[in-house]
Parts: structure tokens; sequence; C-alpha cells
């Protein structure tokens, strides 16, 4: 187990690179811009100022260009938080804890199973009288990777942080529009009445594939895409479950889908007249009919399904309450002439 005094030299030291880190992405953003009297692509300098600007500014390029081995450029361009936080994403599996707020509900438990098998290795833990702090020292001595943890409001989940350790960050989500397993069976079944796809099929523990829908070109949305794509391990390429994640647009609300591909059997047509008049049936229209029926790949979604609002990242574990905000919310700000897409 970590003792308390390495435990806080290695959040200092990682609290000073990430430090290092944001200043040198400022200098490297303001270096791209140039000086203000710079001029524009396209444009002529018109002014002495001007023209001296110009040279000092490649001269600033060249001296950037020749000090590459500054440690501050190097921590912009090696992306050592990246290091610091998931180091064996993609060579290890992750290990990851389910949990909920003390006191659950029966909602609340039997989404905390179902969320348990969206994650492949994951534990479900009963919280029981846990505090946070003795929940963190407990997955720091079992080299856990990450813990979910789950929230409500009378009988309706409608938070999700996960908290990766041993030193952080944290991601707080918004859970709304709740569909569990059952109730998307229940769907299925309305949808498809009297009809053999109306079945939902049975939960698969295969690592899956895991799509971003949207750009998440934003330094927001590639911090909060590597969060969550490294909850999954690395899947098998034949692996037929797929888990997304959807930008739906300017309100920073992340839509979450769980599907598995499926070969399904439609009735073919009644053709056989035809074949029997043209004498001859090619090999390709007869390969996929099994008994008068036509195989074909289906997106059978299995559920559950949840909409994720991110409302806050915390540079600390989950038990820290006087760690720094890297990033949150200010949802009662005038920013309509500057509305645009959160994540990228």
């Amino acid at each position: 187990m970590i003792s308390l005094k390495r435990q806080a030299r290695l959040r200092r030291e990682y609290l000073y690179r990430r430090a290092l880190e944001i200043a040198a992405a400022g200098a490297e953003t303001s270096r791209q811009r140039g000086p203000p009297g710079l001029a524009r692509p396209g444009g002529a300098s018109s002014t002495p100022s001007a023209r001296r600007d110009t040279s000092d500014a490649d001269e600033k390029v060249q001296i950037t260009e020749e000090a590459l081995r500054h440690p501050i450029r190097m921590l912009a361009t090696t992306r050592l938080m990246l290091d610091d936080e998931y180091a064996t994403a993609g060579v290890a599996d992750p290990k990851i804890v389910i949990t909920t707020s003390r006191n659950p509900s029966s909602r609340l438990c039997q989404f905390a199973k179902e969320v348990r098998f969206l994650f492949p290795n994951a534990q479900r833990m009963n919280r029981g009288n846990l505090i946070l702090k003795d929940l963190i020292e407990l997955g720091r001595a079992q080299q856990l990777t990450d813990l979910v943890l789950l929230h409500e409001t009378r009988g309706e989940p409608d938070a999700l942080i996960v908290c990766h350790l041993p030193l952080g960050p944290t991601a707080y989500f918004a859970l709304s529009n709740v569909v569990m397993r059952h109730d998307v069976a229940e769907m299925l079944r309305h949808e498809h009445q009297d009809s053999p796809d109306a079945a939902l099929p049975p939960l698969s523990e295969a690592y899956p594939h895991v799509i971003f829908e949207g750009s998440f070109q934003s330094r927001l949305g590639m911090r909060v895409k590597n969060m969550l794509r490294f909850l999954f391990p690395v899947p098998k390429p034949d692996s037929k479950r797929i888990v997304a994640f959807i930008d739906k647009g300017y309100d920073g609300i992340l839509s979450f889908r769980h599907y598995i591909v499926e070969r399904r059997r439609t009735a073919a047509a009644d053709d056989s007249s035809d074949d029997e008049e043209a004498g001859t049936a090619t090999a390709s229209s007869s390969a996929g009919r099994i008994q008068g029926h036509q195989q074909h790949q289906a997106l059978i979604e299995l559920g559950p399904r949840f909409d994720l609002g991110l409302f806050r990242i915390r540079l600390g574990t989950l038990e820290q309450q006087d760690a720094d905000d890297e990033w949150r919310l200010a949802p009662y700000t005038r920013s309509a002439r500057k509305r645009r897409r959160l994540f990228g």
C-alpha cells in the first residue's frame, strides 16, 4: 500500500508536470499566432514597424527551433500528462469497480448491474457504509485503474462519476433519459410485434469496439474522449459488440448506445417459378438462403441507453475536495454570440 508521504509527493510531481504542460501549450499557441503587428498571409506589411515585427518573429521561430531540447518544449510535444494518467492504456486491461451511493434503491442497484456488464473485467461492489476516502484507498491498494460511482434522486439515476486512479483526474457527468435493458426489450416488442426480431439477444461480454460519433477535436473533446475510451480494453478485430458515444451538438450532451451485430433471417421472395423458367440459378442468389429465408447483418440494441452531460473535470481523485478544477461548466453565463460545440 502506498504510504501517505509518497502519495503526497507523487501528487505534487503530477500537478507540477501538469502546470508545465499548460504553460508550454500557451507558449506554443502564442508562437504560432505571432506578434500582434505581423501581417496576415496574403497581405503586405505596410509600415516599418510591421516589417521589424516580421523579422523579429522569424528570429523567434529560429530560436524556438533551436531550443527543442528545452524541458518545457519537450513537455508540450511528448504529452507527458497522458503518460502520467494512462501509462498502461492499451497494454494492460483496465480494472474497474462499479459502486453506488449509500442506501441505493432497487432501480439504482439494477442500473449498476447493467453498467457493470458494459465494461469488461469490471466488478460491482456494494457500498455499505464506506466513505469516499476508504473507497479510494481500497482502490489504490487493489491497483484499480478506475472507480465508477452512480448517484440517484428519488430512485432515478442522475449522476455518473469516473475517477481515475491513483492520481486522477475525475470527471462528473449528469445522467438523463436513462432506459434500462428490460425497457429496451419492451420497446423492441412494441416495434416488432409478432416478429422473431422482437426477442432481445443475450448480453455478450466480448470486448467492444468503441465509436465516438462527432468531431471531438477541441481540447476538451480530446480530454473527454481519452477518459471514456480508456475504460474499455482493446477489442479483437472480429468482435461483434459495439459501444457508441454520440455528440448531440451544442448542449454538450453525449448519447450512449450499446449494440451487437447479429445475423438475422428474413423471408425470401418466392421466385421458384422464375428459376424453373430460367433453368438454372446462380450460386450468389442461393448462398444466403436457408429453407426459404435470407440472412442479413442487423444492428441490435442491447441496452441500457442514457445521455451524459459533462459538468466538471477535477485534477485529483474523488475524495480530494480541495483539488483544482481543470474544467467546469458555467451554465448561466451569457454566451449566445459565441455559442459553439462543446467537444469541437
